[in-house]
Order: C-alpha cells, then sequence, then structure tokens
C-alpha cells in the first residue's frame, strides 16, 4: 500500500525555449536568490524581483537610515530637555538631515 502525499501544489507546467531564451532565464534567476519555482511564482503573482546585490544594498540602506533615525531622535530629546541648548542641536540636527538627503540620492 503506498501512501498518497498531500501537496498543495499538484500540477506541473512546464515550457519550452531556445538556448538564448534558456540563457537568459538561467541568468536572471542566478542573480536573485530564489529557485525556478519561487522565481516564476513571483513573476506570475507579479512580484519584485530583486538582485541578491540589490537586496544587499536596501539591507545596508536600512540600517544606515535607522541609525541616522536614532541620531535626529536623541537630538531632538536633548533640544527638549534644555532650552540653552537648542541651536546647537538644531545645526547637529540639520548636518544629519543633510547627510540622510547626501544618502538618499546616491
Amino acid at each position: 500500500m503506498s501512501k498518497k502525499i498531500n501537496r498543495s501544489r499538484e500540477h506541473i507546467i512546464s515550457f519550452r525555449v531556445n538556448e538564448k531564451e534558456k540563457e537568459l532565464l538561467e541568468r536572471k534567476i542566478s542573480r536573485t536568490k530564489l529557485n525556478r519555482r519561487e522565481f516564476f511564482l513571483a513573476l506570475a503573482e507579479k512580484k519584485e524581483i530583486r538582485s541578491a546585490e540589490e537586496e544587499m544594498k536596501l539591507i545596508e540602506i536600512n540600517y544606515e537610515l535607522k541609525k541616522i533615525g536614532t541620531n535626529i531622535n536623541q537630538m531632538a530629546r536633548k533640544i527638549n530637555s534644555d532650552e540653552n541648548l537648542e541651536h546647537v542641536y538644531f545645526l547637529k540636527m540639520e548636518e544629519e538631515f543633510n547627510k540622510l538627503c547626501q544618502f538618499l540620492n546616491q
């Protein structure tokens, strides 16, 4: 008696391509962290497909934005706690904001 495998995806889809199309598809898939099935499902679902390099750059940008945001929050708390420091910290806050703008424009 054989056991029946319970799968949520029971249909197989296959299609033919020429050598040039095959190389193009394999090159595009290899640039991502996805396998073939995940790649084609993402295309079918109109999801954005990013290369591994793009993913790493987004992680780096997210990290930098969090650091800049933390710095701005710390300065804002300091400004609100002491009126005499308001001008000095405002200048530092402006500097951090300018760094953020430069980073985003890269």
